[in-house]
């Protein structure tokens, strides 16, 4: 791979991991909730899938694409009730006043790999990108560098967001502003599953 195509596929990588969405606000509840070290490990679990789904998607494009309208449409429809039930589970929370650091699953890895699993974009994303790239002739050895650079970069991505979080600063007034902050993030997450719910009948 030359060195032009490697800075424009990471470039491309890189905007697909910036681009807002559930993964975001999940990571960001998981460092606000309980500490940076639970941000770091849904980030890293959350990579580790985005590898995956790179890889299959680009070793297996036919199959995969044959198989995309029932498992898009699962994917969908799981994922937008695990963010609803995020969302109300954070909505209660608040309107009792509870002021717990709250996170529905409390192991950080599962966190990571559950809301990177049922989101289908990911998936759309790679299948998007690699029809563009990859044929009959590009090598297993290309692929996996593929894979291993998208992982790397939603890795290094998301460790960046956290880290910038749980910075003193931020850090302080985080806890200051908790309930606001959880509050926006359960009405976030509810707009993301009824939009979720919208798509898939139309």
């Amino acid at each position: 791979m030359m060195i032009d195509d490697f800075i424009i596929i990471s470039a491309i990588f890189l905007l697909g991991a910036a681009s807002p969405g559930p993964s975001l606000v999940i990571i960001l509840n998981q460092t606000i909730s309980n500490g940076p070290y639970n941000g770091y490990a849904s980030s890293f679990m959350h990579a580790i899938v985005v590898g995956i789904y790179a890889l299959l998607s680009a070793t297996g494009l036919g199959i995969l694409t044959s198989l995309l309208p029932q498992i898009y449409f699962f994917a969908k429809y799981i994922g937008g009730v695990y963010l609803l039930w995020l969302g109300i589970i954070g909505l209660l929370k608040y309107k009792d006043n509870i002021n717990i650091r709250i996170n529905t699953i409390k192991n950080p890895y599962l966190d990571g790999l559950i809301i990177a699993i049922l989101n289908p974009k990911i998936f759309i994303f790679f299948l998007a990108l690699f029809s563009q790239i990859i044929n009959k002739e590009t090598t297993w050895n290309l692929k996996i560098t593929y894979s291993s650079i998208a992982m790397f970069i939603d890795m290094m991505w998301y460790f960046s967001i956290v880290y910038i979080v749980s910075n003193t600063i931020s850090y302080k007034w985080i806890n200051i502003h908790y309930q606001k902050i959880n509050f926006i993030f359960s009405i976030l997450l509810i707009i993301f599953s009824l939009i979720i719910f919208m798509s898939n009948y139309q």
